[in-house]
């Protein structure tokens, strides 16, 4: 009888390979660079943070034996798989441009391995996931000089057009293609490319239908925050309009009706209309300050459409239109 997962044990578990999966292929674009070349040598040069990622890496190799050793215990095993993944992504985003390269490859390479033991992964390669079904030859070997030559292109073109005026058109042009040949063209033979501040950018092999997918999530999640933006804003207008147009109907000096009550120069109510008579003092002030209110209120409203409210009105509501259209 077949087993049935729920949503999100799925998603849970798409999420638990996306972590190796990315890690992989850092570690090999982190191998990748000629860091046998380095003057200051490939060794611990992080001392406190390179013996601590150690530890964690013997740690993780007892925790996942023993876990196997309680009647095969997998989720244990993996959890404890993913800590060890994650605080060694942790280590190379702190220790920047000198990571222990060779400690990193053993983790990478350890993963690997009881990936396989689960049967996660399957192939002969010894580092993350295999790039093709049975394909011969390293791909990534035969593509490197190919995609160093390219990305080493690119970011030329990419620095110069950052560096260019903010108004300068060519800015816009050489960026946008340089955005579309990371996410349309690479994506269709499979090579996912990231964009580092103040580095070179990192070239990655991947299936491309993954990369497809994950463009298209990424694009309809701009959609999305553009569509949340435009819904807040067409909220806000209304409120606006709601609130000013009242504003339209009557001047301070007319809050007050001449058909309801007598009124003196400035407009106050002293009397009701052909009442006998005259409104008690404190009346008078009670509807003074209720007018003192309104022409503040309209001050601000006068103030904020810099003198012209029709005019204001309007631009309100051609903003609101086009607004509604997008939607």
């Amino acid at each position: 009888k077949p087993m049935k997962f729920s949503d999100q044990t799925v998603e849970d578990a798409k999420s638990k390979e996306a972590t190796f999966k990315n890690f992989f292929q850092r570690v090999k674009a982190l191998m990748r660079e000629d860091y046998l070349a380095d003057p200051n040598g490939v060794g611990f040069r992080k001392k406190e943070q390179d013996h601590a990622l150690l530890e964690l890496l013997l740690q993780t190799q007892d925790e996942v034996h023993n876990a196997l050793l309680d009647n095969f215990d997998t989720r244990t095993a993996v959890l404890s798989m993913i800590n060890l993944v994650a605080e060694a992504n942790k280590y190379l985003q702190e220790v920047g441009d000198k990571p222990a390269v060779l400690l990193i490859r053993k983790i990478a390479v350890y993963s690997t391995q009881m990936l396989k033991v689960f049967g996660v992964i399957q192939g002969t390669d010894d580092l993350g996931f295999p790039l093709t079904d049975g394909a011969p030859g390293d791909v990534e070997t035969i593509a490197k000089p190919y995609l160093d030559t390219f990305v080493d292109f690119r970011d030329k073109i990419r620095n110069f057009a950052l560096s260019l005026p903010k108004n300068d058109p060519s800015k816009t042009f050489l960026l946008s293609a340089c955005d579309e040949v990371r996410d349309t063209s690479l994506v269709e033979v499979g090579v996912r490319l990231e964009d580092r501040v103040d580095q070179s950018a990192i070239w990655k092999l991947d299936d491309p239908a993954v990369l497809k997918t994950e463009v298209a999530e990424k694009e309809n999640k701009i959609r999305e925050q553009k569509r949340q933006k435009q819904q807040k804003r067409l909220e806000a207008i209304e409120k606006e309009l709601s609130s000013i147009k009242p504003f339209l109907e009557k001047l301070p000096d007319e809050y007050f009706s001449a058909d309801t009550y007598e009124l003196d120069d400035n407009g106050i109510p002293v009397k009701e209309k052909n009442a006998a008579e005259p409104l008690a003092k404190s009346k008078i002030k009670s509807l003074k300050k209720e007018q003192a209110v309104y022409k503040k209120n309209y001050d601000k409203v006068v103030k904020k459409a810099n003198g012209d409210i029709p005019e204001y009105i309007n631009a309100l509501e051609e903003e609101l239109s086009e607004l509604t259209l997008d939607q």
